[in-house]
């Protein structure tokens, strides 16, 4: 969370002799997004978190380095949740948390990277090995 501090100075009365000061603290809110970097394999669900501190302290928008959320994407916004299943090696990249004000002004902002192997899948590798070992791979 970030702090903004800031010094007041109290004009003095005929009660006091010397300007009075108080320092006034103020929280502000902001993000963090868990996990920052994901690797998955097509076919594997994807989520991310974004996490708001403090709770409430405004709205949870969600984007993408290279242009929109997949079409899968599904959004939580009572969970702060972006899920969606891998489907493309074009779905790597880099998504990010805004929050943003109730002006649409952002506030703090938090970004995962997620990497897409392709990877075989446990199916296709077990009909390859059983292929291979029925000696139909060796002619």
């Amino acid at each position: 969370m970030h702090r903004r501090c800031h010094k007041i100075y109290l004009i003095p009365s005929a009660l006091t002799t010397k300007p009075l000061s108080l320092t006034c603290c103020t929280e502000r809110a902001s993000v963090t997004i868990e996990p920052d970097y994901l690797e998955v394999s097509l076919g594997d669900t994807v989520e991310f978190r974004c996490h708001v501190t403090p709770s409430g302290a405004g709205r949870v928008t969600w984007s993408r380095d290279r242009g929109d959320l997949p079409i899968n994407a599904r959004i939580d916004d009572e969970a702060g949740l972006l899920s969606f299943q891998a489907t493309s090696e074009d779905q790597a990249g880099r998504y990010s948390c805004l929050l943003l004000d109730d002006r649409s002004q952002t506030i703090d902002t938090a970004s995962a990277q997620l990497v897409i192997h392709l990877g075989f899948s446990v199916f296709l590798l077990h009909s390859i090995v059983l292929y291979y070992h029925s000696g139909l791979g060796y002619r």
